[in-house]
C-alpha cells in the first residue's frame, strides 16, 4: 500500500543511517520531510531514501 507510514526505526533499517544524521539531512533538505501526526513523526513507505 503506497499510503503507508513507517517509524523513524523502520527509515533507520533501511537508509542505515541513525536518527541524528537522518535529522541534520531533513534540515538540509537532502532527505524527505517527514510528516507529523500528533506527537508522532512518519515518513511515507512509498518515499525513496538517498
Amino acid at each position: 500500500m503506497d499510503d503507508e507510514l513507517m517509524a523513524l526505526a523502520d527509515v533507520e533499517a533501511v537508509t542505515a543511517l541513525k536518527k541524528s544524521s537522518i535529522y541534520a539531512r531533513v534540515s538540509a533538505r537532502t532527505f524527505p520531510q517527514p510528516t507529523k501526526i500528533g506527537s508522532a513523526t512518519r515518513w511515507l513507505a512509498c518515499t525513496r531514501f538517498r
